[in-house]
Formats: structure tokens, sequence, C-alpha cells
């Protein structure tokens, strides 16, 4: 399995000209995962760390130029660039969740996870992000207070009852 590590991913991103809040939003995703992480390893789950903070740090590379599309685009570029498992990992944060795209992996449900606990410049709650997703995207109102409950599910799946 081929991963980047940090350096590469952030070089990844810079080659893309992505601007320093979708860094800081995927800095922050990637600190979101590294806390579920550590509490699962507690727990004695394994989890490929190394897969999900570069799938962390990649999942928006494209966001700025095709919003819409980013996370299909995204990681076909990041699949082309010779890492197919970080792109497959990245192409399950689609929300709202499209049916048969659900996270199946223990990393793709962290990663997925952990971009919805963050909203620009800061980690927050899930009710919070929802929140601040339904403002942005009123349209999906619906389609949006579906995949709160099955992120939520994800939530309890991940921590149980710890806080992170």
């Amino acid at each position: 399995m081929n991963i980047p590590t940090e350096s590469e991913c952030i070089r990844l991103l810079e080659e893309q000209g992505v601007a320093d809040a979708i860094l800081g939003h995927s800095l922050r995703v990637e600190t979101v995962a590294q806390r579920v992480m550590d509490v699962l390893e507690r727990r004695g789950v394994k989890v490929n760390r190394a897969l999900v903070e570069a799938a962390c740090l990649l999942h928006d590379i494209l966001k700025p130029i095709d919003p819409k599309n980013h996370v299909w685009k995204g990681a076909q570029l990041i699949a082309s660039k010779g890492y197919p498992e970080v792109a497959k990992v990245m192409s399950k944060h689609a929300i709202p969740i499209i049916p048969g795209n659900e996270p199946e992996t223990i990393e793709e449900k962290i990663m997925l996870y952990a971009d919805m606990r963050v909203k620009p410049g800061k980690i927050c709650s899930l009710r919070e992000r929802f929140d601040y997703i339904e403002k942005a995207y009123p349209q999906l109102k619906d389609e949006l207070e579906a995949t709160y409950e099955y992120v939520r599910k994800i939530e309890k799946e991940l921590l149980e009852d710890e806080e992170i």
C-alpha cells in the first residue's frame, strides 16, 4: 500500500493551489481523526493511522476548483498520483450520504466522522457542523437530517460514550 507522508500531502495540496483555509480545515480534520484513533487503539481496535491521516489531509484537495464534484474528482486525482487506497477513503466523505457510497471500513468511517466535526476555523460538535451545513445549503435540509442520524451512529460506533 502506497501512502503519502504528511509533507507529501502538503506538497500535493500546494500543487493544486489549495488556500490556507482549506489546509487549516484539513489539518483540524486530521486532528479529530487522530483523537478518534487514539480512543480506538486504547480499546484494541487496529486502524491504519497513516491511511486515515493522508485521507484527512487530502479529502478537499479539489473543493475550491469544483465544490460539487470535489469528492469524486479529488479521489480520481489522488488515485492517479499512485495512492488508490487513500483515494478510496477520501471518496466516502460525500454528504448527503449517497446510497451505495456509505463508508464501510473503520478508516472510511473515521475520515467521514472527523470531517463532520470541523466547521470553518474550529473543531465543533456534530450538531454544530450540521447546523452550519444546513444554513449554507437549505435545499438539502431533509437529506441532511438523515445524514446527521447516520453520522451519529458512526460516532457511537467509534467512540461509544467517550468524548474527544
